[in-house]
C-alpha cells in the first residue's frame, strides 16, 4: 500500500502543476484580448512558465524553491477559475447516457493504468544521459546552462525547461523520475484535451480523444519515460489543432499561435521538423495566411524558438543544429565529432535488433509506410472513418486536404529516417489532431448506436484491459506490475554514489561505454558521446591518448570489469592496457582507475588508501 500512497502524492504534485498552468493560462488569456494572440488557456500558461525561465536563469532563480513557490501562487489563482469552470461543465452536461458511461469508465481505467506504469521509476538511457539529468544539474546550479559534457547539449531544450518546473516539486532523484514520467502522461492527456476543445464538442467527443491516444501502445509507451516526446506533440496538436479549426470553418480571423506554438515544438525536437511541409501546406489553404504582409511575419515568429537556441549552440560549437550536420556549417575543430566505424558498427546492428513495428527492407516502401500509419492506432482509425463519412455523407471534399497533410507526413517519416523502421518511432506527433478531427468530421455517424457500442468493443480488445487490469491490481504488491521491470537505478548507479561519497568536488570521470549520469555529483565523459573522447580510438599513440584525457581534465575512468566496450572496441584503446592506471574500486561489476599522469594534478590521501 506505500506504492498506493506514493502515487497519490506524485499525482497531487501535478495536479498541482497542472493548476498552476491553468491559472498562469487564465490570467494571460484576460490581459492579451485581441483575436491574433488568442490561444487555448494551457498553452499560454506554458509559453508563460517558459519565458520566465531565462529571466530567472539570469537572476540565478531556477532552482526548486523558487520555482515551487511560483507554481504555488499560480495553483491557488488557477483553482478559482477551475471551479467556476468545473460548475458550469456539470450543469452543461447534465447525467450521461448508459454509452457514455461506460465509455467514461473504460477511459478513465486507461487512464488510470498509464498512470499507474508511468509511476514507475523507468531507467531509459537518453532520459538518465540528457533528458532527465539536465532539469536536475540546472536546478541544483540555479541557472540554465549549456554543458560541455556530452552532444546530447546541442539539442533544443524546450522541452528539458518545462520539465524542470514539475521536477522542481521533487525530492530525490528516483522521485523525479517518477514525478517527471506522470508529466509526460499528463502531457499526453493535455494534448488530447486541447485537441477536442479546438476540432469537437461534447463529453463523447472528449471521452473519443482521450481513450483513443490512451490506447495507443505507442504513444503510451514514450509518454511512460522522463523524455520530452509529449511535450513536442502538445505544441503541434496546438499548431495543427487551431489550423484545422480555422480551415474546416473558413475562420477569416488571423492569429499568429499556431506559427508560435510549431515554433515551440521545432525547438523541442529535431524529429518534429519532418513536420514543416504537411504544416505550411495547410498554412496555404487557410485563406487569412495568403497575403504576404501576413505570412511572413508568422513565420518568422515561428523561426524565433528554434533560432534562439541554434545561436545559443552555434555560440559553443561552432554549429547551429550540433551534433546534426548541414553542408554549409561545419563545427569547430574542437567538436568535430569523427567517426569510428566499430561504433557505427555497433549501432547499426543495436537499432537493427529493436522492433519499431516497421520493417526495413528499401523495396517494401508501401508495406512500411501502411505499417507506419498503423502502428498510430486508434487515432489514425478514428481520422480515416470520420475523412469517409464527411466525404459520403456530406460530400465534404474539403477534407482531402487534411488527409493529404497526414499522408505527407507519413511519406517523409518513412524516408526521413534510416533505417525506415525508426519512422515509427517520431511519427505520432499528429495522433491527438487526428482523433479530434475524425471524431468532428464523424459527427452523428460516430454517436450511432452501433458504431459507438463497435468502437468500445474494438476499445477493450486494443488496449488489452484483461492485462491492464492484472497489473493494475498487482500494482501495490509488485515492482514488476504496469509492464516494466522496474528497479532502483541502473548498473552503474552504486559506482556513482560511491564516488559521491568519496571523491572530490571537481572531479571529471570518463566512462567508457556506459552514458548514464544522473546518479552521479561529479561531470563524466561518455567516450561515444564526446567530440574528444571519439578521438581516442583514433589517436595512433599512447602519448597522444594521454595527452587527450589531458586536455580533456580527466581525473578517473571506469567500465565494466569482465567487458570494458562491446565487441573489441577496447583494442582500439591503449592506456587501457598501459601502466597509466592506479586501480581504486570494483562495485557491482564496474571498476573505477585513476588515470597516472607524468605530473599528477591532485593526490588525494583517501584515494591513494582505497
Amino acid at each position: 500500500m506505500i506504492r498506493i500512497f506514493s502515487l497519490g502524492w506524485v499525482l497531487l504534485r501535478i495536479c498541482v502543476f497542472w493548476m498552476a498552468v491553468y491559472g498562469y493560462g487564465h490570467c494571460l488569456s484576460r490581459i492579451f484580448r485581441k483575436p491574433a494572440l488568442r490561444a487555448p488557456v494551457i498553452f499560454s500558461g506554458i509559453v508563460f512558465l517558459i519565458s520566465i525561465s531565462p529571466l530567472l536563469s539570469l537572476l540565478n532563480l531556477f532552482t526548486r524553491n523558487v520555482l515551487s513557490v511560483i507554481i504555488v501562487m499560480g495553483a491557488l489563482a488557477g483553482s478559482c477559475f477551475f471551479l467556476r469552470y468545473l460548475r458550469q461543465s456539470i450543469k452543461r452536461t447534465g447525467f450521461p447516457g448508459l454509452g457514455t458511461a461506460a465509455l467514461f469508465l473504460i477511459t478513465g481505467f486507461l487512464l488510470l493504468s498509464n498512470l499507474l506504469r508511468a509511476s514507475i521509476p523507468d531507467t531509459n538511457p537518453d532520459a538518465l544521459t540528457a533528458y532527465a539529468a539536465t532539469p536536475d544539474r540546472w536546478l541544483n546550479n540555479g541557472e540554465i546552462t549549456y554543458f560541455e559534457d556530452s552532444t546530447f547539449s546541442g539539442f533544443p531544450w524546450t522541452g528539458e525547461i518545462l520539465s524542470s518546473w514539475p521536477a522542481s516539486l521533487s525530492a530525490g532523484l528516483m522521485d523525479q523520475l517518477s514525478v517527471l514520467q506522470v508529466f509526460q502522461m499528463t502531457m499526453l492527456l493535455a494534448a488530447a484535451i486541447t485537441a477536442w476543445r479546438l476540432l469537437s464538442k461534447g463529453l463523447n467527443g472528449l471521452l473519443l480523444c482521450v481513450s483513443a491516444c490512451m490506447s495507443t501502445s505507442m504513444l503510451v509507451e514514450w509518454a511512460s519515460l522522463p523524455k520530452i516526446e509529449m511535450t513536442a506533440l502538445f505544441f503541434t496538436t496546438v499548431a495543427f489543432g487551431i489550423l484545422l479549426k480555422q480551415y474546416s470553418a473558413e475562420d477569416r480571423i488571423f492569429t499568429f499561435i499556431p506559427f508560435l506554438a510549431m515554433g515551440l515544438a521545432l525547438a523541442t525536437k529535431v524529429s518534429a521538423y519532418i513536420l514543416l511541409p504537411s504544416f505550411l501546406l495547410l498554412v496555404l489553404f487557410v485563406p487569412v495566411y495568403r497575403k504576404l504582409s501576413v505570412i511572413l511575419p508568422a513565420i518568422l515568429l515561428m523561426l524565433i524558438p528554434p533560432a534562439v537556441f541554434a545561436v545559443n549552440t552555434y555560440v559553443h560549437t561552432g554549429a547551429p543544429f550540433y551534433p546534426n550536420k548541414l553542408p554549409f556549417f561545419s563545427p569547430d575543430q574542437e567538436h568535430v565529432l569523427f567517426e569510428v566505424p566499430e561504433i557505427t558498427i555497433h549501432a547499426r546492428a543495436n537499432v537493427a535488433s529493436n522492433d519499431l513495428l516497421v520493417e526495413t527492407e528499401p523495396d517494401r516502401f508501401f508495406t512500411n509506410l501502411g505499417r507506419l500509419i498503423e502502428s498510430w492506432g486508434l487515432p489514425a482509425y478514428i481520422f480515416l472513418f470520420g475523412t469517409i463519412a464527411a466525404l459520403i455523407s456530406r460530400k465534404q471534399f474539403r477534407v482531402f486536404v487534411p488527409l493529404g497533410c497526414m499522408l505527407i507526413y507519413a511519406v517523409i517519416s518513412s524516408i526521413a529516417f534510416d533505417p525506415i523502421k525508426w519512422g515509427a518511432k517520431y511519427a505520432y506527433l499528429m495522433s491527438p489532431v487526428l482523433a479530434a478531427a475524425g471524431v468532428a468530421w464523424s459527427k452523428g455517424s460516430f454517436l450511432n448506436r452501433y458504431v459507438f457500442y463497435g468502437y468500445l468493443i474494438v476499445l477493450l480488445i486494443v488496449s488489452s484491459v484483461h492485462t491492464r487490469m492484472k497489473s493494475v491490481f498487482s500494482y501495490p504488491f509488485f515492482s514488476e506490475s504496469i509492464g516494466f521491470n522496474s528497479i532502483d537505478g541502473v548498473e552503474v548507479k552504486p559506482l556513482h554514489e560511491w564516488c559521491n561519497n568519496n571523491l572530490p568536488d571537481g572531479t571529471r570521470l570518463l566512462s567508457l561505454w556506459k552514458r548514464e549520469i544522473y546518479f552521479s555529483d561529479h561531470e563524466i565523459i561518455v567516450i561515444e558521446k564526446h567530440p574528444l573522447g571519439l578521438r581516442l580510438f583514433l589517436a595512433p599513440s599512447l602519448g597522444e591518448e594521454m595527452a587527450l584525457l589531458d586536455r580533456m581534465n580527466i581525473d578517473f575512468v571506469y567500465f565494466k570489469s569482465d567487458d570494458p566496450m562491446p565487441g573489441k572496441l577496447e583494442r582500439c584503446i591503449h592506456f587501457l592496457y598501459s601502466g597509466r592506471l592506479d586501480f581504486v574500486t570494483e562495485i557491482d561489476g564496474y571498476s573505477l582507475y585513476r588515470i597516472i599522469y607524468k605530473q599528477e594534478r591532485f593526490h588525494d590521501p583517501l584515494i591513494q588508501q582505497t
